[in-house]
């Protein structure tokens, strides 16, 4: 007679009989029938799971030959797999498994009220009100950043387009900055591209005086390359800190707000209204860059022309 006989399995709520083939959950000990066990995949008495007790330790102990035996850890479930062998979690995915996850809420499911900037005591729920459009990234990178030594992350639409993406974030002396940098560093290839570029709409114009500028001035294929390599390291390491100076940015300007809005609910309001991207801004930078490189251009020509 089995040790199992006229115990239940829990998957199909039969009792065991003697012949059955019986197996047992390596974790807890609780037994199923074999076939009901391979067909489920994993052990549902997740109730012993969760206390870290046993089925039944006595029998398991002195389980005899025949009658059960223990599955070998390679038939346990993904889950189980991945919760023995996996490395620690970062405590946002800790978060995140505690909640129950909400699409429409400002903070997703994770309290709104959490402390996200200590020494401003601003909370996760005012960054995201501010943040509006894209939260769940920046949610993501804040609460990484808050957590982090570095305070590295990145941000891909900053490293392709940082100029554009400061202006849009509100960031606007980042934007300013970011510019002049850029343009100044694409200028070289800019000035050798006009010497050589034929120009149909202005057949009557000679650009060979700037030949003796570029000699004037060393400018060449090799200074050029480096110039747009500088460019693009200025970039890849702007992507990589954008998001902490946008979080900075925000905390900096929460500040000012509560100070000069001290009643709360006028407060959130401004807060609201004043966060998020802003399409007019982008369009004005793009407008007031071209600007100004055709200005710089103009203004180099000048000068090569007078040399």
């Amino acid at each position: 007679m089995s040790r199992y006989t006229g115990e239940k399995c829990l998957i199909c709520s039969q009792d065991f009989k003697d012949n059955d083939d019986v197996v047992v959950c390596p974790e807890c000990g609780t037994p199923y029938h074999k076939d009901c066990y391979k067909e489920k995949g994993n052990c549902i008495n997740l109730t012993l799971h969760e206390s870290g007790k046993s089925w039944n330790k006595e029998i398991l102990n002195e389980v005899p030959t025949g009658s059960a035996r223990r599955l070998p850890k390679q038939s346990q479930t993904v889950k189980n797999e991945k919760i023995e062998n996996a490395e620690p979690q970062d405590d946002i995915n800790d978060d995140f498994r505690k909640i129950e996850f909400d699409s429409e809420a400002t903070c997703f499911g994770l309290d709104p009220e959490e402390i996200i900037d200590e020494e401003e005591n601003i909370t996760l729920g005012e960054t995201m009100d501010y943040v509006k459009s894209n939260r769940f990234f920046y949610l993501l990178a804040f609460k990484r950043l808050k957590n982090s030594f570095l305070k590295i992350s990145i941000n891909l639409i900053a490293i392709f387009y940082p100029e554009y993406y400061c202006v849009s974030r509100k960031m606007y002396i980042w934007a300013a900055i970011l510019t002049v940098c850029r343009v100044f560093l694409q200028m070289p290839a800019m000035i050798l591209m006009a010497q050589t570029v034929q120009m149909p709409q202005m057949p009557g114009l000679d650009m060979s005086f700037l030949d003796s500028f570029i000699d004037v001035t060393g400018i060449n294929k090799r200074m050029s390359e480096v110039m747009m390599n500088c460019d693009i390291a200025l970039r890849v390491c702007f992507g990589l800190i954008a998001n902490q100076l946008y979080f900075r940015n925000i905390i900096s300007k929460l500040k000012k707000m509560r100070i000069r809005y001290p009643d709360t609910e006028k407060y959130k309001e401004v807060v609201k209204s004043s966060g998020g991207i802003s399409i007019v801004s982008m369009l004005v930078l793009f407008i007031l860059k071209n600007v100004f490189i055709i200005m710089a251009t103009w203004v180099i020509f000048l000068i090569a022309y007078m040399m």
